[in-house]
């Protein structure tokens, strides 16, 4: 594999097509030797279809061939394209056609990520000559899955570690050709995947399982971050669908939680005039809301073992600290999420689960983004910070401090610290005095059980 791309580069530039294509014959189906094979073979694709379609350097563009490259090229992916149509064809009854699908997958999206920096209509031919035509029967295979796993599970063995190359497939296409690609094509694959998944149970597939849950979030993320208004009929049901994904109480759904998180912030940034205006359907902002609130509950509880043994990692959560911080450093107090009245009374409780992950020290070494967060969520608001959110966690508090201490606390804030930098160090110095007291009334709780 590592000698293939050089050799085949000098192939090219020495104009032996012909030993290229040789090699892909060689390679046949790519699934001996571990899928070493498929890794020459989608090289060696990618390299016929930059030989084909790319500009040739130093020749002017009269001498291009561009017509009788294009025909070479659409004679050389029609088998490609053939075989592959005819295994998603056969799919619940032919063994070897899982491997020969997900091959195909792997191949085709090479080729389209590869051709993704080379002007449109060179990707535009590629697309038409090989792409276009296996996005519809890929539909009706994952269509056709999703009712049969609807009626008793998977019925052949290597369905579903072929899926997330499915999803990638009509990932990379849309990465590629955009709105180009049809509406209604882009939301039949979005929910013949989460009909597929979500009608699977959580042992079915096992680890491909969530390999393809997590596949099809990344591919609503491109859709509801995508510039323009093409996708905008999808943002509900994706929304709505992603939301789903990750409501259960199953070690997958909550495995998944923080990817939905980074969607929803995302949606919220790129659409938040479409989710949150005050012309924004109530369905919209409920949605928002909701994904919103799963957002606090994941920040809430950084740190803890959820049910099933998940826990999301740091680097899931900074993630998510960093998207809602961003999300947050967009808006005003009239604009955007701040001047949507449902995230008004959400913004409180939300404030209070971060002072909390402070306090208790759930944040772990986010402990500056926490504080960021804080202060972004708060600034428009800063005075009401003081005045009632920080009271108001310390009476809620399981374990309140005592009155003395919780006085001292109070008197000790300094309603001046406006400025960011002024504001995080001052927030982490009252942090630590209320670490300190609940500590000392937990202690005093303590002593006075054991007597």
């Amino acid at each position: 594999v590592r000698a293939a791309r050089p050799v085949g580069r000098l192939l090219l530039e020495l104009g032996r097509l012909g030993e290229i294509m040789q090699l892909l014959q060689m390679t046949g189906a790519g699934v001996e030797l571990g899928g070493e094979l498929l890794r020459v073979r989608r090289l060696a694709w990618v390299l016929v279809a930059e030989w084909l379609l790319r500009p040739w350097l130093g020749q002017p563009v009269v001498e291009q061939h561009w017509a009788e490259r294009h025909r070479r090229f659409h004679e050389l992916t029609a088998p490609l394209g053939q075989s592959y149509v005819a295994a998603t064809t056969v799919l619940l009854t032919d063994p070897s056609s899982p491997q020969v699908v997900e091959d195909g997958c792997i191949v085709m999206a090479a080729l389209m990520r590869a051709m993704e920096d080379t002007p449109r209509d060179v990707r535009k031919v590629m697309y038409e000559a090989l792409i276009g035509p296996a996005l519809p029967p890929t539909l009706q295979m994952v269509e056709s899955l999703a009712a049969q796993v609807e009626l008793g599970g998977w019925k052949t063995i290597g369905i579903a570690p072929m899926l997330p190359a499915v999803v990638g497939l009509v990932r990379a296409a849309l990465c590629a050709m955009g709105p180009e690609v049809p509406s209604l094509l882009v939301q039949r694959a979005v929910m013949a995947f989460t009909r597929l998944y979500g009608t699977t149970n959580e042992g079915s597939g096992g680890s491909a399982s969530q390999d393809g849950r997590s596949s099809t979030l990344r591919l609503m993320q491109l859709l509801v971050t995508h510039p323009g208004r093409s996708y905008d009929c999808l943002l509900q049901p994706i929304l709505q669908m992603a939301l789903d994904t990750s409501s259960g109480d199953g070690e997958l759904a909550k495995a998944l939680q923080p990817q939905v998180c980074l969607l929803v912030l995302e949606a919220l940034r790129a659409r938040a005039r479409q989710l949150l205006a005050a012309t924004a359907s109530a369905e919209c902002q409920q949605l928002a809301m909701r994904g919103l609130t799963m957002v606090a509950s994941l920040l809430g509880s950084a740190g803890q073992r959820l049910e099933g043994g998940v826990q999301a990692s740091p680097g899931e959560v900074r993630q998510v600290v960093q998207a809602l911080t961003d999300l947050a450093s967009t808006n005003s107090a009239t604009s955007g999420l701040f001047a949507c009245p449902a995230f008004m009374t959400l913004r409180s409780p939300l404030l209070v689960m971060l002072l909390d992950a402070l306090v208790t020290r759930r944040c772990g070494s986010l402990r500056e983004e926490y504080v960021g967060l804080l202060y972004k969520l708060s600034a428009s608001e800063l005075p009401s910070f003081y005045r009632e959110v920080i009271p108001s966690y310390l009476q809620q508090h399981q374990q309140r401090p005592l009155p003395q201490h919780e006085a001292a606390i109070l008197e000790g804030l300094d309603p001046t610290a406006q400025e960011e930098p002024v504001f995080m160090r001052h927030i982490l110095a009252v942090v630590d005095d209320m670490r300190y007291y609940i500590g000392q009334a937990q202690a005093a709780s303590s002593l006075m059980l054991a007597l």
